[in-house]
């Protein structure tokens, strides 16, 4: 939060390629962990539906980014279509394994 109001007040570096930097760090850090996780644990599968689903996800926010670039005019905006396409295609699988990687326990219903 601090670097986020420094920068709106110095105005250092674009407020996005900032939020960014703390978004990749984050997700690059998902990713290390369910990698750590699935490497003690091969057979297990929801340490291998988390590294791939996390891996996934960083394939999505790469085509954002390209996306992104691409409408800005930094990258070449031939590929804005492909990179959206793409974006979308590594997203949902993403979530469906992140999502079923989960290390928590089910709640049961009432009445079981």
């Amino acid at each position: 939060a601090t670097v986020i109001i420094l920068d709106m007040i110095l105005d250092f570096a674009p407020l996005m390629y900032v939020v960014c930097c703390f978004y990749v760090t984050a997700l690059i850090t998902n990713i290390i962990v369910s990698w750590r996780w699935y490497r003690q644990d091969r057979n297990n599968l929801l340490a291998f539906l988390a590294v791939t689903g996390f891996t996934l996800f960083l394939a999505c926010d790469i085509c954002t980014g390209v996306s992104y670039l691409s409408r800005t005019a930094v990258l070449p905006a031939v590929l804005f279509a492909p990179a959206n396409f793409f974006a979308w295609a590594f997203y949902y699988p993403s979530q469906i394994f992140i999502s079923n990687s989960s290390k928590c326990a089910k709640i049961l219903t009432k009445g079981r």
